[in-house]
Formats: structure tokens, sequence, C-alpha cells
């Protein structure tokens, strides 16, 4: 029976990924949110911004959910107009 074998590489970076947190902030200067992913990611663009919380909440909650990272949102208030 052939049997895949995790490499040290996928071990690390399954490692990675666990460490791995989605920040949903509002902009400094201006309206709008910015969703990061912290440690980055290298060569992948998750990081986007956004007008409304709530786009940039759905964005972060799946991206967070589908990669299996921690959600942490410092923007918080949901008072954005649907």
């Amino acid at each position: 029976m052939n049997r895949p074998v995790l490499s040290p590489r996928w071990t690390q970076s399954a490692n990675d990924n666990s460490q791995r947190t989605v920040v949903i902030t509002p902009e400094p200067f201006g309206q709008g949110y910015d969703v990061v992913v912290l440690p980055a990611v290298d060569g992948v663009g998750h990081d986007a911004e956004f007008t409304h919380y709530r786009v940039a909440r759905a964005y972060a909650e799946r991206l967070a959910e589908g990669a299996g990272w921690a959600l942490v949102d410092h923007a918080g208030n949901g008072d954005e107009a649907a």
C-alpha cells in the first residue's frame, strides 16, 4: 500500500499556519477597514482593504475559517449600513 509521507517542509508549513492570525483594523486615515494576515504568507496576497465593515468581516471570517487561522477584530463596531 502506498502511503503519503509528510516532508519536513510540509510539517513546518502546517505549524506556521496554526500560528497565523487574520486581523481586521479600521484604516487610520479615512474610512474603511484593513484585513491582514500576521505573520504574512510569503508570495500570497491575502491582505485587502474594504469600504464596509460587513464585507471586511465576511472576507476575514472565510479566510480564517478556510485556513484554520485565528481571527482578531480590532474594528468590531459593525455600525456600517448594509
